[in-house]
């Protein structure tokens, strides 16, 4: 294949012979033309043109198309320019401006749309990219004063789709995959919403995969009043406003974890408002063999430190309710405590009034029961050795 140079070359040298042929042609015609022509008759000039004239008018139009293809030769294979300040938008190159492009779409629908048809590969159907700093890739603006605007929508039809992703890049740094912001006292920052009525839908998730990293964080920056980093809320009559699942099978993990450091402050509050019902502030279940529904830990090595405390302002209630739904054996006890017992007030003990079976008192144990025909308050004793003993205090 001859190259650009020597198509040129050629398409040059047919213009020279071209135009030396239209030379000669000229210089015939005016000869043509100093004929004396009888009287009455036309000039040359005003007379439909020969055949020779029309010959030169063909040939002037080909050496005008000889230019015009050596002129689109040269764009042909030339690198396009791209399109500037001011010029048409060229698709498939780099458009260049020093100032905004502004489309102002006055209808319904889109102002824009950008759509990529390729049905494989990481596709984008708009892509933008901000090289400041303190730049935005993508911005969107909803400048309407009311109703459910959105700045940024996104939607995808998917069955793993996302309608909006984030990435943050960067190895270090307080970056963000997605970032939300409102000024209004009752806005939402970012909210997550999935209107399936069935299904396990999550309206937000949180994924981290570091061994410090917190899957989703919440954070509240006011220094006074009853700010929530988290907060949950369900309207169903089964529903749970804040659910935390440590799904490892091994380990101290915790399903949800609270932490305060003020003075007087709380790790973990429960609150049930209702003034009816069987409410619990705070429910503790373990299914393991060796379990604790509710475990409290005082770790300080001083001061009147409580493990668990129980308080209830009600004239019959109780700080501290315990019950077991075992019906036999020593273990099923619906309060149990190693070390010492103080108890400050009048206390208040139900008595059985049978016999205790040997298999329901530990040794080292003791236990009260009544004898009500006899008029006597039993104590039933299980020595260290396992030997049984009996006292017995009358009643008056």
């Amino acid at each position: 294949m001859r190259t650009v140079e020597s198509r040129l070359a050629a398409l040059e040298q047919n213009q020279a012979s071209l135009l030396a042929e239209n030379d000669a042609l000229r210089a015939e015609n005016l000869e043509l033309r100093s004929v004396p022509h009888p009287a009455g008759t036309h000039a040359p000039h005003d007379t439909p043109p020969s055949e020779v004239e029309r010959r030169t008018v063909s040939r002037r139009g080909m050496i005008a198309a000889v230019a015009g293809a050596a002129g689109g030769l040269l764009l042909t294979n030339a690198t396009p320019a791209a399109a500037a300040t001011g010029n048409d938008v060229l698709l498939g190159q780099i458009n260049e401006s020093g100032v905004q492009t502004t489309i102002i779409h006055t209808g319904s629908g889109s102002a824009f749309c950008a759509e990529s048809q390729n049905t494989e590969g990481v596709t984008k159907g708009v892509f933008g990219q901000a090289v400041s700093p303190d730049g935005i890739g993508v911005s969107g603006l909803a400048s309407c004063e009311w109703g459910p605007t959105k700045g940024v929508h996104g939607e995808s039809s998917g069955f793993g789709g996302v309608g909006v992703s984030g990435l943050a890049s960067a190895v270090w740094g307080g970056t963000k995959g997605v970032y939300g912001e409102v000024a209004s006292t009752d806005g939402v920052g970012v909210k997550g919403y999935a209107p399936a009525s069935s299904g396990f839908t999550r309206g937000v998730t949180g994924v981290a995969a570091s061994t410090d990293a917190y899957g989703v964080f919440g954070h509240a920056t006011a220094t006074t009043g009853a700010a929530n980093g988290v907060y949950g809320l369900a309207v169903s009559g089964d529903g749970v406003g804040v659910s935390g699942v440590a799904s490892a099978e091994v380990g101290a993990n915790k399903g949800v974890y609270g932490e305060a450091d003020g003075n007087e402050g709380v790790g973990v509050k429960g609150y049930a408002p209702s003034i009816s019902g069987d409410t619990r502030g705070v429910v503790g279940l373990a299914a393991s063999t060796s379990g604790y529904g509710v475990s409290g830990l005082a770790s300080a090595v001083s001061g009147t430190t409580n493990g668990v405390r129980g308080q209830a302002d009600s004239p019959t209630g109780f700080g501290v309710f315990g019950a077991n739904a075992a019906t036999r054996g020593a273990a099923g006890m619906a309060l149990y405590g190693q070390g010492r017992l103080k108890v400050t007030g009048r206390s208040y003990f139900g008595t059985p009034n049978s016999v205790p079976l040997s298999a329901d008192l530990n040794k080292g144990s003791i236990s009260f029961y009544l004898d009500q025909a006899a008029n006597n308050l039993k104590v039933r004793v299980k020595y260290s050795t396992g030997v049984l003993k009996t006292a017995t205090i009358a009643l008056t």
